[in-house]
């Protein structure tokens, strides 16, 4: 068990932890405490440091670009429940340009049924399936846009 002190000019605060380090990289740092057993609060007219709380200053704010890696599209099964098919609508899909197939599997994980896509709305026959519970996975190029849960009457 170690005790750890961070003192500078506007703050103060003391830690029991068990374990604990400071990482420092090229992108920046972070520090880090296993086992906390007590934090001592301090406060002057300048600040306030709370109990059980580890308060970092931040020098930085870390942003991510926004990029969707799958394409935003509009996908609707419909009826559901259904009893011999369904539709399967999708908007706004490059359907000539990629492949837009799908897969129906059991609850236990079975793949059943598989075919392609090739128009914005397209019937998918479920007479051959007993009546149960399945999901429909839709994929384009072979990577998964969305599931959808089907229910066969």
């Amino acid at each position: 068990m170690t005790q750890n002190t961070v003192t500078d000019s506007n703050r103060r605060m003391e830690s029991f932890s068990t374990t604990g380090s400071n990482i420092t990289t090229s992108s920046g740092s972070v520090s880090y405490s296993v086992g906390q057993l007590f934090y001592a609060g301090f406060e002057t007219a300048d600040f306030n440091v709370a109990q059980g709380v580890q308060q970092a200053e931040v020098k930085e704010t870390l942003s991510t670009k926004n990029e969707s890696i799958l394409p935003k599209t509009l996908m609707f099964v419909f009826p559901n429940p259904a009893k011999d098919f369904i539709y399967l609508t999708t908007v706004e899909l490059a359907l000539e340009k990629e492949l837009i197939s799908y897969k129906i599997f059991n609850l236990h994980g079975m793949l059943l049924k598989q075919g392609n896509i090739s128009q914005e709305v397209s019937k998918i026959y479920l007479n051959d399936l007993m009546p149960s519970l399945y999901l429909l996975q839709v994929y384009q190029n072979n990577k998964l846009l969305k599931t959808f849960k089907i229910i066969k009457k």
